[in-house]
């Protein structure tokens, strides 16, 4: 019997999270080399998404994330401190 999915190969379904992640690294790499240096390129994360109705998980094939430690702490985002009078 004839597959009923074309082009389908059924000995690489059975494998096709081993071989998705082999190969969703060369893009992440890709993206990886053009971003910023505050910023991360990563694969197979789960990022959770979430509406006033539900939250779902989904994995993105590649996922970019702000490094925690170019992150402002909670509440300070957006403000500056003045210098000290008298501080050069």
């Amino acid at each position: 019997m004839p597959s009923p999915f074309p082009g389908m190969d059924p000995c690489l379904e059975q494998h096709w999270r081993d071989v998705h992640t082999r190969l969703i690294v060369y893009p992440g790499n890709q993206i990886q080399s053009r971003l910023p240096s505050d910023l991360r390129a990563r694969v197979e994360e789960r990022v959770l998404v979430e509406t006033p109705d539900e939250t779902r998980g989904v994995f993105p094939d590649v996922r970019v994330f702000e490094t925690a430690s170019k992150l402002a702490p909670p509440g300070r985002a957006g403000t500056q401190t003045a210098p000290a009078p008298g501080a050069r």
